[in-house]
């Protein structure tokens, strides 16, 4: 009786987690792959927004420096130049890769939950919902890109003349807006991914908190 005693105690605080279908399995993986792929491009675009903001000062300075005014026209930076790369060294550089750390850190302690004691750097999750700044840039994007073709369609009177604008511009607002839902649908993923794992954390100290006060043990 009492082995049967310690058995019932060993299942009643066993955690286990419930197995989900392949099938549930590979769409939060092709979910998450999308999601880290559109981040990943938009952060590729913002290295090249600052080596591109950096080659133009670069050569300003060449022209200040060695005293090629004759030479080369230097560009003068206002304000509107400065808030400019200010707005896409966040939005295209520091977004994406808030995201990309904050995903692969929920998706490592998801997967390995007992070895994860909760880490500090859980505070990057936080900033994944800023993350879709980009996404939403590109969608607004291919919003007036798509009313501006449909402007000049009516303007012209020539539907037929412009039916290729038309087209990609519809397939590239219909993209944008595809990648929108599946960033969304990523970012909730990352922040389920994040309850379980503290939710399996927290179980397991109230349980190890518990088995001292238990008779004969587990």
């Amino acid at each position: 009786m009492e082995n049967v005693e310690r058995a019932h105690q060993r299942n009643r605080f066993r955690i286990v987690r419930r197995p989900e279908s392949k099938e549930v399995v590979n769409l939060k993986r092709v979910i998450l792959y999308i999601g880290a792929l559109t981040q990943a491009i938009s952060f590729i675009l913002g290295c090249y927004y600052m080596m591109l903001h950096l080659f133009e000062a670069s050569e300003s300075a060449k022209c200040y420096v060695f005293e090629k005014l004759g030479e080369c026209h230097p560009i003068e930076y206002g304000y509107k130049e400065y808030v400019i790369s200010i707005v896409d060294y966040v939005v295209f550089f520091l977004c994406p890769a808030a995201y990309l750390i904050g995903m692969g850190l929920t998706v490592t302690d998801h997967r390995n939950p007992a070895g994860a004691a909760l880490r500090l750097w859980r505070s990057y999750y936080t900033l994944m919902y800023p993350a879709l700044l980009p996404s939403i840039y590109y969608f607004l994007a291919s919003v007036f890109w798509h009313c501006s073709t449909l402007d000049r369609i009516l303007q012209h009177h020539a539907p037929s003349a412009f039916w290729t604008q038309v087209l990609s511009s519809s397939l590239g607002l219909l993209l944008m807006f595809y990648l929108l839902i599946t960033q969304m649908l990523s970012l909730q993923l990352c922040h389920n991914f994040y309850k379980e794992t503290e939710a399996f954390i927290n179980y397991a100290s109230e349980v190890r908190r518990m088995i001292p006060a238990m008779p004969h043990g587990l």
